[in-house]
């Protein structure tokens, strides 16, 4: 006798339609949802790396007593020994586009056009004027490095219409202001002869002598956890008589105490 034919078990046309049809209703409501989930994570991600970058660059200009220039093969180097990873990876966001360093031309004085970062030597003679930089970090496109005026540099920081990047989910802007890491430094000499002064491994410096009834004077604006070494003259071949870690703002006398000639903090 013929065996009856199995009955097949596939997926008739129909079914597999409909279960297309289903399948591309579902993608169409889900996939936004994940698109967005996505570009969350990014953005989120991204705050907390701008964040890292400003906190970096804070210590480095402490530990190294310098700003690196907007060059990023400048500070994408200084900042990637602090943070345990490589240039690329400093210079470029978690979407592989290119993050830019932005300093105030008017960074040490209210007329300079330009900024090109900063080494300490002997400290400066005066406040800087507007200490300020600014990161910025765009997740769709890549963010040029270039010299901003000072006119357009207030508008990013301020963020105000004309403001090249404007903060947003997809860009990101922090700022860095570095007027509390410079303290002002006043030492006055009674002595009759120079004396001397040097900040971590700069140059020697000079504090003028006591004339007509006046003590010499020199003004110093340091950053902040410099060691300061105070000396009975300009000699550095003879032994500091004082040294000071520089925390805050400070000054100090060099008077004669007894028959010896001392720094003393008034």
């Amino acid at each position: 006798m013929r065996q009856p034919r199995k009955k097949g078990y596939g997926f008739s046309l129909l079914e597999m339609i409909a279960v297309m049809a289903i399948t591309s209703v579902l993608a169409g409501v889900l996939m936004p949802s994940l698109i967005r989930g996505i570009q969350q994570s990014y953005s989120k991600a991204e705050a907390q790396s701008m964040l890292s970058l400003v906190q970096s660059l804070r210590q480095y200009t402490l530990s190294k007593k310098r700003i690196p220039s907007r060059a990023v093969s400048d500070w994408s180097v200084a900042l990637a020994d602090n943070l345990g990873q490589s240039p690329a990876q400093i210079a470029q966001n978690g979407r592989g586009y290119n993050r830019a360093l932005f300093l105030d031309p008017r960074f040490l004085h209210s007329t300079a056009n330009q900024f090109n970062g900063f080494s300490q030597n002997r400290g400066l003679t005066a406040a800087p004027f507007s200490p300020r930089a600014i990161f910025v970090s765009d997740l769709n496109n890549n963010v040029l490095t270039r010299q901003l005026n000072a006119a357009q540099f207030n508008a990013l920081w301020e963020q105000s219409a004309s403001a090249l990047y404007k903060e947003s989910k997809e860009i990101k802007v922090e700022r860095i202001n570095f007027s509390s890491l410079f303290h002002r430094v006043l030492l006055t000499n009674q002595k009759t002869s120079a004396a001397g002064f040097i900040t971590e491994d700069g140059a020697m410096g000079t504090v003028q002598p006591h004339s007509g009834g006046i003590d010499g004077a020199e003004e110093r604006y340091i950053l902040g956890t410099s060691q300061l070494k105070l000396f009975d003259s300009t000699d550095s071949s003879v032994p500091f008589q004082t040294t000071v870690l520089v925390n805050g703002s400070t000054n100090f006398r060099h008077i004669l105490t007894g028959t010896n000639w001392n720094w003393v903090n008034p």
